[in-house]
């Protein structure tokens, strides 16, 4: 049992996360540089399982959307980027996804 500075008591379960693996990151890192990518051209109301298709605008990615992405890009970047080129799935997505 931990007790925070306001007296609440936790168990240990209930404030550590679930471990979501790698593959789970993988998925994310790709969703958020694909967001960035010019060369992706959504296809509105095609693909319902497209992730992308719910954020484009006509057959692009909004502006916004792409300045988000670039944001959390380089949040990533910034606060993991060691983890990102130490992981060859993740420095993959980077070279190949981001980087072209």
């Amino acid at each position: 049992v931990i007790t925070n500075h306001r007296g609440i008591q936790f168990q240990k379960s209930e404030y550590e996360s679930p471990p979501y693996g790698l593959g789970c990151l993988v998925k994310i890192f790709r969703f958020v540089c694909g967001l960035v990518n010019p060369n992706y051209q959504p296809v509105t109301g095609a693909n319902p399982a497209d992730p992308y298709s719910t954020i484009a605008i006509g057959n692009s990615i909004a502006e916004t959307t792409r300045h988000l992405g670039l944001r959390l890009v380089n949040t990533i970047i910034e606060t993991r980027g060691s983890y990102v080129a130490n992981c060859s799935q993740l420095f993959e997505i980077v070279r190949e996804d981001l980087c072209k």
